[in-house]
Parts: C-alpha cells; structure tokens; sequence
C-alpha cells in the first residue's frame, strides 16, 4: 500500500498524466472539428455532436461502471480502462463513415467515465482531507495540459497527417502511458480517512432524504454551478475552429498557436487560483466567473485586432482554467468521507453534462442565429451564475458563517 505519510506528489503527477491523455482523446473532435467533416460528408454541427455523445456515454456509465468494478484493484481498472480508451481512439481513427465514428465515441465516453471515476478515488485515498485542494490542483492539471498541449498539437498533427493519423498518435500515446504507470505508480489501499460509514439509516428514509442533508446540498448546489459554467464554455469551445476564422478572422495556419495561448492561460489560472481559492473561494470563483464574462464579450464585441484577440483569448483562459479547479476543490472539501465517491461522482457527471448541453445547445444557437451568437450565450451563462453566488454571498452573510455554500 503506498505511503501516505508524506504527501505523495508523484503518485498524483501519474495520475495527472494519464488524465492527460484520456482528455486529449475526449477533445480530439474539437481540434479537428473542420477537417472530419469534410472528410466524412458531414456538417460541422453534426461532428460537434461527438463531444455530446461522448459526454452522455460518459454521464450514462458513471455510476454503473464505477459501481461493477468497485472491488477491483483501482490499479487495475485505471490500466483496463485507459485500454479502452485506447482501442475507441483505434476504431475512431479506422472508421469508414460517421455512424461507425459515432459508435466508438460511445465506447471512449464509458471508458473515459470509469477512467476519471477511477483517478477520483485513487487521489482521494492517498491524500488526507487538509491537502485535498493541493492534490486537486496536480491531478486537475492533467485535464488542463489537454488545452495547452492536446488539443493544440491535435490540431497541427490533423492538419499535417490528417484526422485520422491524429486519432491513432492519441491511441499510442494512451497505451504507452498506460504502460508507464503499470510499471511506476504505486499500488493504492483505502481512504486515509477512515469514516467510510455510511449514514445512518434512518437519515435517508423517502425518496427526498438528499433535500435534508445540508452537506448533499451543498454537493449538488457546487455541481449544478459546475454544469452551467461547462455548458457555457462549451457551447463556445465546441465550435472555436470555425467561429475563431469566420467570426474573428483568424488563420487556419494560426489556430494552433492561439489555442496553446488559451491552454497555457488556463494552466496558469489553475495553479494561480486554486490555491487562492483555499483562501477566499467565494471571492476568486466570482473575479474568475467576471473575468470570464469581460474577456468573451470583448472578443464579440470589439473589432478584430490582432492584440485584443490575443489578450482577451488569455484573459478568457486564465479565468476559465481556474473555475473547474475552484469547485472540485470546494466539492473535496465539503465531501464527508462517506460521501467523498459521490463528490467525485458529481465533479465527473456535473462537467460532461455541461459538455453535452454546451454542444447542443451551442448547435442550435449557431443554425439559429448564427455563430457569431455563441460569444453571448456564454456571457449569459455567466451572468446567471455570478446573479446565484453574489445573492448566495449575501443572503449566506446574514444568515451566519456557517451558512457558507457554493463559492
């Protein structure tokens, strides 16, 4: 059982890497979003849809699968199922058409969903609750350095190999990191904490014991923020590719670079704000949320200029980076031992279906209006959630400290 006396800083960096490679794999449609459909015959919003069948294969299997292999060594079933990924990236990268392409994002979305379970519960067995934000911070950068590195190098591989070369270069690197970690990572026992009790029964009687439970409220209260923050990002993100060269005039060629601006913005804003966060979380989820909302409608608002894309795309990534890292911490936190599988549970589902509704609904608001729109449904997004937490903040105030929720 690995040691954890110390904290077990590279336990968590092979978490993170595979992390890493299991996101790129998840985003890979993003990056070569233009490129697939014209290769298959299909329309931009219809390849948009990979990421949303993805994100709801994923929300589907969570539970389920998280559930059947819950006495497997988690080794073992993090190897299994970056495999997994591994072989829906092989099929995705050798699909005839888009119906197979579909098929294979399914796969890849359950494997990816008992991946992240998997990752979730090996961190928070090897790292005690007062080092909860630290561990998230490593592990949550493996997601992060998919927006730096990932999805921009998928780009340039997509446009100098091709899509499907893209696809089969994830799968490789998916088995070799999956080799990596057989060899290096530790095996990993049982939480640390010990109070893994479950409830007492008569605490959950009805169908509504949840709605009683004011840790579980404020679970979901941080999750659903999670979900509208994702949907909203995500309804832009999706389609960053086309409205980035039609909406801002942005070169193909040029792409690339832009999105390993916003990646690397987003890796600083994760380590800047999450431990910022552990400090004053209200404050630095509302300035990262405003920075958010100031940023995008900049970009939709002011003619194209060469630095004030640049700026704004890195303000956007900075504010953006921190907000995921902000609110899994504040899940991990506020997640009792015997609720900490559900937590993690909820960080997983509640970030995918925001995935799902951003993708469709950022579709929709582009065959609508046009993507030009989708700057200002984010903004939107953004505006509610500010609305929640500001008027949280205050009525949380007159109530007491110890009324603290979601922030």
């Amino acid at each position: 059982m690995h040691d954890i006396q110390r904290f077990p800083a590279g336990a968590l960096v092979l978490l993170a890497a595979g992390l890493f490679v299991a996101s790129t794999s998840e985003f890979l449609p993003v990056a070569l979003l233009s490129t697939i459909a014209e290769d298959l015959g299909v329309g931009v919003g219809a390849v948009g849809q990979l990421v949303t069948v993805f994100a709801i294969s994923l929300v589907v299997f969570s539970i389920p699968l998280a559930s059947a292999t819950r006495f497997l060594p988690p080794k073992l079933v993090l190897l299994g199922s970056m495999a997994g990924i591994a072989c829906s990236a092989i099929l995705s990268g050798s699909a005839p058409d888009f119906t197979v392409l579909l098929i294979a994002r399914v796969i890849g979305g359950a494997m990816h969903a008992l991946c992240a379970a998997t990752t979730v519960a090996m961190m928070s067995s090897i790292v005690r609750k007062e080092h909860m934000g630290r561990a998230v911070a490593i592990t949550t950068a493996g997601g992060t350095l998919t927006f730096i590195l990932g999805i921009p190098g998928s780009a340039a591989l997509g446009d100098l190999l091709g899509w499907r070369a893209a696809f089969l270069l994830s799968a490789a690197s998916l088995l070799a990191v999956a080799a990596v970690l057989a060899r290096l990572l530790p095996a990993i026992g049982p939480s640390v904490d010990g109070d893994s009790r479950p409830a007492a029964p008569s605490s959950r009687v009805g169908w509504t014991w949840w709605l009683r439970d004011p840790e579980l409220q404020v679970l979901f209260a941080v999750s659903l923020l999670a979900v509208t923050s994702m949907a909203g990002h995500f309804a832009l993100y999706t389609y960053v590719n086309p409205w980035m060269t039609r909406a801002l005039g942005i070169a193909d060629h040029s792409l690339p670079i832009v999105l390993f601006i916003f990646g690397a913005a987003s890796g600083l804003g994760l380590l800047i704000a999450t431990p910022l966060a552990d400090l004053a979380p209200r404050r630095v989820f509302v300035a990262c949320a405003a920075l958010v909302g100031v940023a995008v409608g900049a970009l939709a608002m002011v003619p194209a200029s060469t630095v004030v894309v640049v700026l704004a795309i890195a303000v956007w990534g900075f504010a953006q980076g921190g907000i995921p890292g902000i609110l899994q911490a504040k899940l991990m936190r506020t997640a009792s031992p015997r609720n900490r599988h559900l937590a993690g549970a909820l960080q997983a589902m509640g970030g995918n279906v925001g995935v799902a509704l951003g993708s469709v609904v950022g579709a929709l608001v582009a065959g609508w209006q046009g993507i030009a729109a989708l700057p200002w449904l984010l903004v939107s997004c953004y505006v509610a959630i500010l609305l929640v937490v500001v008027v949280d903040g205050a009525t949380s105030a007159r109530r007491g400290p110890a009324a603290e929720s979601p922030g």
